[in-house]
């Protein structure tokens, strides 16, 4: 009985990781070089509270309502019509923001497997993307063993990125602090630690363990935060001043080819599991919940992403900082009235129930509403 349990128990963490640590990781190392390493950690720090803080609330809400629903549902049930609406369009900005980011950093780990020196070669970009699409058309379906392989996969790029570049670390590459670049990190790393979308999907892996969900979303925050940090370190010490906002395009400058057609290919895998896994996501967002006909619902999810991309929504940087500041002004501040709406309206019991006082909900929704004003108005890129 332990057995499974803790089978269950490591299941649904790796979800959670699996969901946190994806594309953003790639951009993390170029923000913090160019902050300051002190206020990369201290963004590291600060986040990991707000986000876990984000996470158990979320996690609270999903506890505290009998049917399983997703954000849109939640948002539905506790926020009325105008809640529903508004996480709609975030999911939407969300999910085709990271498939367009996705197209980006997949084109380049492409390139790189086939030796291209051009950051951001159209011919690759078109090559993954009609790849990807096939898969959106057809429904290559993912099952969890793939699921598991992704983040399997991931984990071995970091890993092997992290060894390499401590081989060749250097505490002189590193800069204490630079205010130009102090809000630079904001959006990227909220982007990048977010991964509320999994936690329904925790309740339902945990099954009668609900008891335990509150430790799953400890965990499963903390981890990806430790990954990042020690990533970029590794990173960083490497390339210096050269670090890229993708990390493939800099560490090509340090390292031998071998050893970067292995990690491009890794990256590769796993970029495109994950663009291919949010395509069809979306796809029966339109089919199912929409009801739009098969043939239009997969026109937008394949041709949005690109139209976007020839227009020259482009830079991967801003795209995911974007993303995160989005995030935060929008799903923070919606997730902070949910939370206090479920207090009251819940149908259920949960499984823990956080003792918030009225001042944290304040000093959270300052936190996302002042931070991405300022992040737009001084962000320097």
């Amino acid at each position: 009985m332990n057995i499974g349990q803790n089978r269950k128990t490591l299941e649904a963490i790796s979800i959670l990781v699996g969901t946190i640590v994806g594309s953003g990781i790639f951009a993390i190392p170029y923000v913090i070089m160019k902050a300051g390493l002190w206020v990369g950690i201290f963004y590291f720090l600060f986040f990991t509270i707000v986000i876990l803080v984000i996470h158990l609330f979320y996690g609270e809400i999903v506890l505290r309502t009998t049917k399983v629903k997703r954000i849109v549902g939640y948002g539905e049930i506790y926020l009325g019509r105008s809640g529903r609406n508004l996480l709609f369009v975030s999911s939407m900005v969300g999910l085709f923001g990271s498939i367009l980011g996705y197209l980006i950093l997949g084109s380049s780990f492409l390139a790189t497997v086939f030796g291209a020196t051009q950051e951001g070669n159209p011919f690759f970009v078109l090559v993954f993307w009609a790849l990807l699409s096939l898969g959106i058309i057809f429904d290559w379906k993912r099952v969890s063993f793939l699921d598991f392989l992704m983040v399997i996969l991931l984990i071995i790029t970091v890993i092997v990125i992290t060894a390499a570049s401590f081989a060749k670390f250097e505490v002189g590459r590193f800069q204490a602090i630079d205010w130009k670049y102090l809000f630079l990190p904001w959006g990227v790393i909220f982007y990048s630690m977010a991964g509320a979308s999994a936690i329904p999907e925790l309740r339902e892996v945990l099954g009668e363990n609900k008891n335990k969900l509150k430790r799953v979303v400890v965990c499963g925050t903390i981890i990806p935060v430790i990954i990042y940090f020690l990533f970029s370190l590794g990173v960083i010490g490497a390339s210096g001043a050269q670090t890229t906002p993708d990390t493939i395009m800099g560490i090509k400058q340090v390292f031998s080819g071998g050893l970067i057609y292995l990690i491009a290919i890794f990256g590769f895998l796993c970029v495109a599991t994950s663009y291919l896994a949010l395509g069809i996501i979306l796809k029966k967002i339109f089919i199912l919940d929409l009801k739009i006909k098969p043939i239009r619902a997969i026109s937008l999810v394949c041709l949005v992403p690109l139209i976007l991309y020839l227009l020259g929504i482009k830079n991967f940087l801003q795209i995911i900082s974007f993303l995160g500041l989005w995030l935060g002004a929008v799903e923070g501040m919606l997730l902070i009235a949910m939370h206090r709406r479920a207090k009251v309206a819940g149908d259920r019991q949960p499984e823990y129930s956080l003792k918030i006082p009225t001042i944290v909900y304040w000093i959270l929704g300052v936190i996302f509403m002042v931070g991405p004003i300022l992040s737009i108005i001084f962000v320097k890129y």
